[in-house]
């Protein structure tokens, strides 16, 4: 009779060799693995469909190291490697899966400046004659005010208050860090998510906010010489 093919084994083999590997994943340590990764979409029923890309091994009440993923941030959820590894290597269907994308602080940050490009800055920089041609996606200006050029595309500067400290004022008088902004992505950009607290924030930075529109190499030096101040 003729021999049947025997199944790979590759994937379930180097998760048992990773389950083991103490030095270079050791419990209790969170670790991202593109050999996992790929593994757990392979779950039956989708267990892993969504999750950050983090994993971690524990030693359950048995004694034995379970692997965990990261479903979402600061949960986590034990799911098993061999099963979801053997499907793999048998070429079963593999699950839909949703990585969910976890902001930096960067993010935060860009998600709470997105929050105030709104109609009083609008109104302002209409205000001071801003225009857009007709088919260009820039605005211009009539005349910088600072180094008096005309008609060039412009920025628009917090005079007296830097937006940073704008935004850290803020966050110390609600009492709250940068990690308890609530933000989600739209397409490429990140906004705050959270009704309450994007609207006390878009209220709090109009009311502080000191506008001027300057050419765009007039504002790079000034917030050169903002940012110098600050560190002094």
């Amino acid at each position: 009779m003729p021999k049947t093919k025997s199944r790979s084994k590759q994937n379930e083999l180097q998760c048992r060799e990773m389950s083991r590997d103490l030095v270079n994943f050791p419990t209790g340590k969170p670790f991202k693995s593109n050999l996992l990764s790929e593994v757990v979409q392979y779950h039956c029923r989708g267990k892993a469909n969504v999750r950050t890309g983090h994993f971690e091994w524990r030693i359950d009440f048995r004694g034995n190291r379970v692997l965990y993923f990261e479903k979402r941030k600061c949960v986590w959820d034990s799911i098993g490697w061999k099963k979801c590894a053997q499907r793999c290597d048998s070429g079963k269907k593999k699950m839909s899966v949703k990585v969910e994308q976890l902001a930096s602080k960067a993010d935060k940050i860009a998600a709470m400046r997105h929050q105030v490009f709104n109609c009083t800055r609008l109104t302002y920089v209409k205000s001071k004659g801003a225009y857009q041609p007709s088919g260009s996606i820039k605005w211009f200006i009539p005349e910088c005010p600072q180094c008096e050029r005309k008609h060039v595309p412009f920025d628009v500067d917090h005079r007296s208050l830097m937006f940073c400290q704008i935004r850290d004022q803020f966050l110390q008088k609600c009492d709250v860090s940068l990690d308890d902004i609530k933000v989600e992505k739209k397409d490429t950009v990140w906004i705050m998510s959270d009704e309450h607290q994007f609207l006390s924030w878009q209220q709090y930075h109009d009311d502080l906010v000191d506008y001027q529109i300057l050419c765009r190499d007039c504002h790079k030096t000034k917030t050169k010489l903002d940012l110098l101040k600050l560190k002094n």
